[in-house]
């Protein structure tokens, strides 16, 4: 809702905030069992963790219907890993491929 995202599998969460709801405008990834309070974002420490929910977070747009940025197949599960410093402010990838 408004840009944000998430997905919980098991202990752990994706998240994505955008700057203006006082996010990183990037995927985090959280270990809900030793880090309840969502501080610690491991999606540098476990990129592979972090791409396998992003692709349940994919398969879970389709299924639903969720309208909310790209697809992966449109900008590329890449730009969701690492996105460019001047996308700051963006709610989605999909933005910087569209930008005027």
């Amino acid at each position: 809702m408004y840009g944000r995202a998430a997905l919980r599998r098991g202990d752990w969460k994706i998240l994505w905030m955008p700057v203006d709801a006082y996010g990183k405008a990037k995927w985090e990834l959280f270990n809900l069992s030793t880090d309840p309070g969502e501080i610690n974002d491991l999606a540098d420490t476990y990129p592979e963790k972090l791409e396998a929910m992003l692709v349940d977070w994919e398969k879970y747009v389709k299924e639903t219907g969720v309208v909310w940025g790209a697809p992966f197949s449109d900008a590329g599960i890449e730009d969701w890993l690492h996105l460019p410093e001047d996308s700051v402010g963006m709610s989605t990838p999909s933005q910087k491929h569209h930008k005027d």
